[in-house]
């Protein structure tokens, strides 16, 4: 559907005419020869539709009557072109300079490269990209790329496309030995911005052709040439004639240049400086005079460019076909999606190519598509309304710049808003074959879509003219990092994930990351910065980059007593000897105090120092014990042994009368012994005395 809506939507090919062959007439003067192009039809020629935008474009209060680029300095050397009909070429490197001159962005010497312009306008090598490395524009009739010419729709595509050279790298003297590659194609130092048709017919535009040369130094025109038309240094043909086959630069005029100078006397005075490319033997020193009154004068462009540094072109447009396509409504929204192939890419500019001017647009950037057939599935990074301003090449500078990520897609959105009025035309690429020149545009690898009833189409043969203007970030080196903690507290077994912040957050650096730990046996950092706490005590978390700058914290791991143990849970001890407890707290690495305290239950049995030395006092039976700060404890029993050292009586002689009786008191020495305190009462001679069980002793006889 969309490829046949698209197809009947063309409203204009490009106008390749080929009825007319070139006219390579021999000078009617000395010293030059007038080197022409063949004669192509102008488009639209007697529309003018730039006058009524005259208000507009003319911005000075007062244009004056006379004016030289030359004379104010901006106007390069004349060059001939001779033996070649690529007057193009040369009428455009003209104006690239008086431009960069003007402008201050170079010398009065620039020379820039005819040749090179000449041979990649016919011999496309491709893009960094290689999104336009099968598009051609090919010559395919009786003429060589030296002579075929150029339509100016043409020219602006070359300009905007690959940009201008310098004639030292690519001299014309090489331009039919040239065996260019994509690397030279692309080793070019300016490329062009903005193009804009004047007017398609000179005639009745004066001001605003005057308005931008005072802007620009020169624009580009094109005219009939013929050589009855030439008196002296002065050029009128009262035929009205509604082609061309001849381009220069128009860097002056002069309103009271006299009618009378012309050999056919046109209706008025006035006349522009015409500066031509066909050496010095020509006209006046190569410059010649105009009347306004040139029918044939038109095509008229001014052209802005710009050092083209570090400056890459995302764009699948390759050929030069200049198509343009018109609303079918007043408002429709075109895309171009693009892979990104390059690292550390910035993308501040886009450009489109319109075929007309004073165009309201909304222009979106969307950022990491994750639908290659929705050109908005992405992160909107830019959303900004403006108005297109040229019928031709318009670059838009965006209102911040956008970061691509290698192998992502991004898209670039334009809405378009035409009006009844004035219906918007955005230029395409596609193939066509004329009878001089064909264009091949290879859309096999392209995304390209068109918006009808909120339904994304992709386009199957076509290529809509908008880039994508990338340059190399500016390299960003990480200059810190910053933990968002320096210090930490965990507890064994529980994790904390650190955050780290690079500064500046757009570096270009690597931003990779690596986490190490002075202590794994204390805390263990993985690549995502979660820290987990393994046993107690204190380690340095480091994180570091790839460029050498780091940040650490320091990480405090808490390890509560959760048990304590003694190496023995009962010892026996004889009284005056003494053992050493040994207590072993657990986890051994804990953080809590390991200050313990140790007591006994009976210090008269047993007593124990701080060291867990237990020494036994007296006979019996303590419990030692162990106690941690945080109220773990731990255990001995200790058993004290006390031997009978002696017994003593609390008589040691008594006497009895027969049949009395008298207990004796035995008392065991020491008394707390541990042995048997049974004792057993004996008499010597019970006849005298007996003794019972108790120590009762009676007098017997």
């Amino acid at each position: 559907m969309f490829k046949r809506t698209i197809k009947t939507l063309i409203v204009m090919l490009l106008t390749i005419s080929m009825t007319m062959p070139i006219a390579n007439v021999k000078a009617y003067e000395e010293n030059y020869e007038r080197n022409v192009m063949p004669a192509r039809d102008y488009d639209k020629f007697d529309d003018n539709f730039n006058v009524n935008q005259s208000n507009s474009l003319v911005r000075s209060s007062q244009i004056p009557s006379t004016y030289s680029s030359v004379d104010e300095g901006f106007v390069t050397s004349i060059k001939n072109q001779n033996p070649y009909g690529n007057c193009w070429a040369y009428a455009a490197c003209s104006v690239a300079e008086s431009y960069l001159i003007k402008k201050g962005m170079a010398s009065s010497d620039i020379d820039l490269s005819e040749a090179h312009l000449n041979y990649y306008m016919y011999h496309n090598k491709g893009d960094k990209y290689e999104n336009t490395d099968n598009d051609q524009t090919n010559v395919i009739g009786k003429y060589s790329f030296t002579d075929v010419g150029a339509d100016p729709r043409m020219l602006q595509l070359a300009m905007s496309n690959f940009g201008l050279a310098s004639e030292t790298s690519y001299p014309i003297s090489k331009i039919t030995t040239m065996q260019g590659s994509k690397e030279d194609q692309n080793n070019t130092q300016y490329v062009m911005t903005n193009s804009n048709l004047l007017c398609q017919q000179a005639k009745g535009n004066e001001s605003i052709i005057k308005q931008a040369i005072l802007d620009n130094g020169s624009v580009l025109a094109c005219y009939y040439d013929t050589s009855t038309a030439y008196k002296n240094s002065n050029y009128y043909n009262s035929n009205e004639v509604n082609s061309f086959n001849h381009a220069i630069s128009i860097v002056g005029w002069d309103d009271s240049y006299a009618a009378n100078n012309f050999d056919n006397k046109p209706t008025r005075n006035g006349a522009w400086l015409i500066k031509n490319s066909w050496g010095t033997g020509f006209g006046n020193q190569g410059y010649f005079w105009m009347s306004y009154d040139e029918y044939s004068l038109g095509s008229v462009y001014s052209y802005e460019f710009k050092n083209k540094d570090e400056e890459n072109i995302y764009q699948y447009d390759g050929t030069n076909n200049a198509l343009r396509y018109t609303l079918s409504s007043n408002t429709s929204t075109y895309a171009n999606e693009f892979l990104v192939k390059r690292t550390n890419e910035e993308l501040n500019a886009v450009s489109v190519g319109s075929a007309t001017s004073n165009i309201p647009y909304k222009l979106e950037i969307y950022t990491n598509l994750t639908d290659i057939n929705n050109p908005t599935s992405g992160n909107c990074e830019v959303n900004q309304n403006g108005i297109i301003e040229n019928d031709g090449i318009n670059y838009i500078k965006l209102s911040k710049g956008i970061s691509l990520k290698d192998n992502t897609y991004y898209s670039i959105v334009f809405t378009l808003f035409g009006t009844n009025e004035n219906n918007a035309s955005i230029m395409l690429d596609a193939t066509l074959k004329g009878t001089d020149i064909e264009f091949i545009a290879d859309t096999s690898n392209e995304y390209c879509f068109i918006k009808s009833y909120n339904t994304w189409g992709k386009l199957s043969d076509n290529t809509f003219r908008i880039k994508g203007i990338t340059i190399k970030e500016e390299p960003k080196p990480i200059e810190t990092i910053i933990l968002n903690k320096t210090d930490i507290t965990l507890t064994k077994g529980t994790s904390e994930t650190l955050q780290a912040t690079i500064n500046p957050s757009d570096t270009t650096d690597d931003k990779t990351l690596k986490w190490t730990s002075s202590n794994p046996d204390v805390a263990t950092v993985d690549n995502t910065g979660k820290v987990t706490a393994v046993g107690g005590g204190t380690a340095t978390i480091t994180v570091k980059s790839q460029n050498g700058k780091e940040a650490s914290c320091e990480v405090k791991v808490t390890s509560k007593i959760e048990s304590i143990s003694l190496n023995k849970s009962n010892i026996t001890l004889s009284k005056g000897t003494s053992e050493t407890l040994k207590a072993t707290i657990n986890p051994s690495d804990t953080t809590d105090d390991k200050t313990l305290k140790w007591t006994s239950s009976n210090p008269n049995i047993a007593t124990v120092d701080n060291t867990g030395k237990v020494t036994a006092v007296g006979g019996g039976t303590a419990t030692i014990t162990v106690k941690s700060q945080n109220g773990k404890e731990a255990s001995c029993e200790v058993k004290v042994t006390s031997k009978i050292e002696s017994i003593s009586l609390n008589k040691s002689n008594i006497t009895l009368s027969k049949g009395t009786s008298e207990t004796l008191k035995a008392t065991i020495n020491p008394s707390d012994t541990t042995d048997d305190k049974t004792l057993t009462w004996k008499s010597e001679d019970e006849n005298i005395a007996k003794v019972d069980g108790n120590g009762k002793v009676t007098g017997v006889g």
